[in-house]
């Protein structure tokens, strides 16, 4: 009776293994688990970490005539929702991690939130904002694809001063990686010196905790190598919208209408 249980038990075991599945993916070498955050978002465009608050910011479309997009947030932690009334048309979200300060462009300027969430407007800009990055100080870019420092009312960043911008991050190394109609561009603060990044249809850029930047493209996420001077593959997540990283460097990005955390674990997983 005694060898029956043992001989049930090893055949059990061996069923439930032969069954495992593994359901992750790889991000940069690393296996790691899918938690979806939120779902039923149209159309998320811009996506940022708070890690003072472990809050996701995004912007998305609405559903209206004429077309307009909005600004929303969910906390990981109790996956709290809401959204953030009071910008025209908000489009791009930035954070100063340092100060906690998150920032929001909108179609008539930028805004800061306080500590309820609702949007105050920044003086000295009253453009249509579409892309922000945080790196030291807030930078904008405009519907002209002009790209400013915000200081002394906008001055123009000199290295992008004759480039058109749709998008752009500046990686832990001082690059600034640019996007003009999905196409990859390069230059280094204080040159004038553009380098270009083809063979890349480019969705996202976007840097993690570290201050590494990351492209998303059609065929999977790049991370831009400062030594080597190129894009090296780290997943073949694609047709994603944006990503961001949380505290512990986490990515957690879009894809049609959901936001999606990876998380990372000790051991990859293997299916027998």
């Amino acid at each position: 009776m005694k060898e029956a249980i043992i001989l049930l038990f090893s055949i059990f075991k061996t069923v439930s293994l032969g069954d495992k599945k593994c359901t992750g993916v790889t991000f940069g070498n690393r296996y790691a688990e899918l938690s979806v955050l939120k779902e039923g978002i149209n159309r998320i465009r811009d996506l940022v970490y708070n890690q003072n608050d472990h809050t996701i910011y995004f912007t998305y479309n609405l559903i209206s005539r004429p077309p307009s997009s909005s600004a929303g947030y969910v906390t990981v932690g109790n996956r709290e929702a809401g959204v953030i009334d009071g910008i025209k048309n908000a489009r791009t979200i930035a954070v100063d991690q340092t100060n906690n300060v998150v920032y929001i462009g909108g179609s008539d300027g930028i805004y800061t939130l306080n500590d309820k969430k609702v949007p105050v407007k920044l003086p000295g800009v009253n453009d249509n904002i579409v892309c922000l990055f945080f790196k030291d100080i807030l930078y904008y870019t405009n519907h002209r694809r002009q790209t400013f420092k915000y200081e002394n009312d906008g001055v123009l960043l000199p290295e992008l001063h004759e480039s058109v911008v749709d998008s752009f991050v500046i990686d832990n190394d001082d690059n600034i990686l640019f996007t003009h109609n999905r196409t990859l561009f390069r230059v280094k603060v204080g040159t004038r010196a553009i380098n270009i990044h083809e063979h890349y249809d480019v969705d996202f850029l976007t840097t993690d905790t570290n201050g590494n930047a990351f492209v998303g493209s059609n065929d999977g996420v790049y991370v831009y190598n400062k030594y080597k001077f190129n894009l090296q593959k780290v997943s073949d997540l694609r047709t994603l919208t944006d990503m961001t990283f949380n505290k512990i460097n986490e990515p957690i990005y879009a894809v049609a209408d959901k936001i999606i955390q990876l998380n990372f674990k000790p051991i990859a997983c293997t299916e027998n």
